[in-house]
């Protein structure tokens, strides 16, 4: 009986919390997201989404400033791709409250770099599905 008893204290001890809850990808992770209780205060910035945008703005500048030539002889200066090059460039076009946010790692969770290449209007107004 003495077992029994055991089993019954740690069972009126336990809480049941039922929270509404669902997965986010956010780059290569994957976050549980509790509700909408998330403090974007205490989030810190996505590391390769803040490179993936600071290069963005730095390639776009070598080629308006004319220290680049072309997509190409950037992506051979980086060691990367010329696709990967014009996909990071739209990044440069971010409207400055979404960069701010990104910055800030307030950013929303869907916001990543994958997420962003390729769907960047260059008009900030129809940007709205980013932000």
């Amino acid at each position: 009986m003495q077992a029994d008893d055991g089993a019954r204290d740690v069972h009126d001890k336990l809480i049941l919390l039922e929270v509404p809850t669902s997965f986010a990808r956010r780059g290569v992770e994957t976050k549980l997201v509790v509700s909408n209780a998330i403090d974007a205060s205490n989030r810190a910035p996505d590391p390769a989404l803040l490179k993936a945008v600071a290069r963005g703005y730095v390639w776009f500048e070598e080629l308006v400033s004319g220290r680049a030539t072309s997509i190409a002889e950037l992506g051979r200066s980086e060691d990367v791709t010329d696709r990967y090059v014009s996909q990071l460039i739209d990044l440069a076009f971010l409207p400055p409250s979404m960069v701010d946010r990104i910055v800030e790692g307030r950013q929303p969770l869907h916001v990543t770099t994958r997420g962003l290449i390729g769907q960047i209007p260059v008009r900030w107004s129809i940007q709205t599905h980013v932000q």
